[in-house]
C-alpha cells in the first residue's frame, strides 16, 4: 500500500511539470491563441507568450475550471502525504 501512495505522490507533480514545460516551449516557439469568433490573437513569443498561455489555461471560461481543481487536488494530496510521512518517523 505504502507503494501505491509513493506514486500518486510521484504522478502529482505531473500537472506542475507540464505547466513549466509548456511555459518553456511557449517562450521560445511562441504561442497563439485562435477563437471560434475569428479573432485571433497573433503569435506572441518571450514572457507574453506565457503570460497569454497562463491565462489561457486558468481562465474560468476555458480549461481553469479542470485546471484548478486537479492543482487544489494536487497540492492537498502532497501535502497530507507528506505530514503523514512526517509524522512516522
Amino acid at each position: 500500500m505504502k507503494k501505491i501512495y509513493k506514486v500518486i505522490f510521484v504522478v502529482s507533480f505531473l500537472p506542475y511539470i507540464y505547466i513549466i514545460f509548456h511555459l518553456v516551449k511557449c517562450y521560445f516557439f511562441g504561442f497563439e491563441i485562435v477563437m471560434m469568433s475569428g479573432l485571433d490573437i497573433p503569435l506572441s513569443y518571450g514572457v507574453e507568450a506565457m503570460g497569454n498561455w497562463l491565462w489561457f489555461l486558468f481562465s474560468f471560461h476555458t480549461l481553469g475550471i479542470i485546471t484548478l481543481p486537479i492543482l487544489f487536488l494536487c497540492i492537498f494530496y502532497q501535502i497530507v502525504y507528506l505530514k503523514k510521512c512526517l509524522r512516522k518517523k
